[in-house]
């Protein structure tokens, strides 16, 4: 917590609820039930954010494709896909 706060990091989630279409970890079996909406408005509204970080491009695409959030709040942000190692 304190590295993250002295690099003036945060973490959230998209996601606020949710249920999965089968048993895997995989993010493209998660099935939205509702989007952390107000948090990640809040977060875009009250900082300066550079770039954004998403666990994979299926994050990335429901972040950029939820319903509410308003893309001038991050359209000055870099929208980065972290790359998830399969083992």
């Amino acid at each position: 917590k304190n590295w993250l706060k002295e690099n003036k990091w945060g973490v959230t989630d998209i996601i606020l609820k949710t249920t999965r279409q089968s048993n895997s970890s995989y993010d493209t079996d998660l099935v939205p039930l509702k989007w952390n909406i107000e948090i990640i408005e809040s977060i875009l509204k009250d900082n300066d954010i550079k770039q954004i970080y998403f666990t994979s491009s299926w994050v990335r695409d429901n972040f950029q494709n939820a319903e509410n959030i308003n893309p001038k709040l991050y359209k000055s942000s870099e929208l980065i896909s972290l790359i998830s190692p399969f083992i």
